[in-house]
């Protein structure tokens, strides 16, 4: 199942107020029997909380480059839509090569590259229909943690640069 959960909310720039994310066991387990059931059958505190969802993102994702293992105080994160898969392997290959660069710099705790996993992520969501807008997903996610709010935005803002991605 589901190993840890993380919430973080934004302290500067733009983009959205909050980033949730779970660490899984398995990525197969956003599919199992018990929590499909708990989409299905939404606590009443999920029930009351979910009309106020505005614009929610919901992804399932492979981590395709986990770098570092600690845990940051702090998230600095960017997220694309409408990558095809030659963009992501072009991603992918030239984030591995900066990473090494990036991991030099003790006050960065980790680095991770998320990709859409369809077969996981289009699963239906009976819970989706309690939020007023539609369900919103991205196809590759690079999150950078650590210690200090402008060195892992200075780190993203490099590792961008370096994507082609916009």
């Amino acid at each position: 199942g589901f190993r840890s959960c993380r919430r973080y909310v934004r302290v500067s720039g733009s983009g959205r107020q909050y980033l949730t994310f779970n660490d899984l066991d398995d990525i197969h387990a956003t599919r199992s029997a018990h929590y499909l059931d708990r989409l299905a059958n939404a606590t009443e505190w999920t029930r009351r909380i979910m009309p106020h969802f505005r614009r929610m993102v919901r992804v399932v994702a492979d981590v395709t480059i986990d770098r570092g293992d600690g845990t940051g105080g702090v998230i600095a994160s960017a997220a694309y839509g409408g990558v095809t898969e030659a963009q992501r392997l072009a991603a992918r290959e030239a984030l591995a090569v900066a990473l090494e660069r990036t991991m030099e710099d003790a006050r960065v705790t980790r680095v991770r590259v998320l990709e859409r996993n369809a077969a996981s992520s289009d699963t239906p969501n009976p819970e989706a229909t309690l939020r007023p807008d539609p369900q919103l997903s991205t196809d590759l996610s690079i999150l950078v943690e650590g210690s200090y709010e402008a060195v892992v935005s200075e780190q993203l803002a490099r590792l961008q640069a370096l994507t082609a991605l916009s």
